[in-house]
């Protein structure tokens, strides 16, 4: 029975090789199937040399003129971006990622912010807190932090809370604690969460107001704020958040003993 049909598989393939009959070939007219395509936005016009310009126009006009400080682009910033640390390259990954808004490239955000980035409004509860990278909200939050950037004088102060004094920057640098920057204009604000994700520094946060607000706004109903600068542990296991020289003189003054003897310097936990 075995032998019958082998013989009979044989006599199927000769008929077929007799007929003609070959494997389809491509014509050349098949369709590919297509990646969608990145979403962009129009680059920022940089305005006139010798004009006021917007912190989105500061950096725009950076980028078109180049220099040692320009921003590269694609997949050279991404690479670029492999070298930052924190705290010291904050102000960097922000320029980077104004940079990026100026030009209109959203796929560039992908460098500067962590996968997991969520914004919200400039406070440090995040309110109306939702991620980026999820639920069709890329653009959304393009389009937002652009707008808020784009109506900031370029000489609006880069502000950050935090004293780096001894231990405090390698919590930072290890991921261990977050850091905090913003720029701020009357009752506006831009602000910024940096953190470590593994070996790689990354906005994990950006807050902005929809539009600008006519009064302060109060948080407060939502609970305290988290501190906006990282603690450092003392030997006596208490986490010390005022780091003004001024105080911490003052305190060496108070601890010193027998001779003159320095008070332990506060090291990481």
């Amino acid at each position: 029975m075995a032998a019958f049909s082998n013989r009979l598989w044989l006599l199927l393939c000769g008929a077929l090789l007799a007929s003609g009959c070959e494997a389809p070939q491509a014509t050349g007219t098949e369709t590919v199937p297509q990646q969608a395509a990145v979403p962009s936005r129009a680059p920022v016009d940089p305005g006139e040399d010798g004009q006021s310009r917007t912190l989105l126009q500061h950096y725009r006009a950076r980028d078109l003129a180049g220099g040692k400080l320009s921003v590269p682009a694609g997949d050279a910033l991404g690479a670029e971006a492999t070298a930052w640390q924190l705290p010291f390259q904050s102000k960097r990954i922000v320029a980077s990622f104004l940079t990026s808004l100026s030009r209109g490239a959203v796929d560039e955000l992908k460098h500067t912010l962590a996968p997991t980035a969520t914004f919200g409004r400039p406070d440090p509860r995040r309110p109306h807190e939702a991620p980026i990278f999820e639920d069709d909200n890329l653009l959304t939050f393009f389009d937002g932090a652009h707008a808020a950037a784009n109506r900031m004088d370029e000489m609006t102060k880069y502000t950050n809370p935090t004293s780096f004094v001894m231990g405090l920057q390698e919590r930072i640098r290890s991921g261990a604690e977050p850091f905090w920057a913003f720029y701020e204009a009357g009752h506006d604000k831009l602000m910024f969460r940096f953190r470590v994700y593994g070996d790689r520094a990354y906005i994990d946060y950006v807050g902005f107001y929809p539009e600008v607000p006519t009064e302060a706004v109060d948080y407060s109903a939502l609970g305290p704020a988290p501190p906006m600068m990282p603690g450092i542990f003392t030997d006596e296991d208490k986490i010390l958040r005022d780091f003004d020289p001024a105080k911490q003189n003052r305190r060496r003054q108070q601890a010193n003993v027998g001779g003159g003897q320095r008070a332990p310097s506060p090291t990481p936990q």
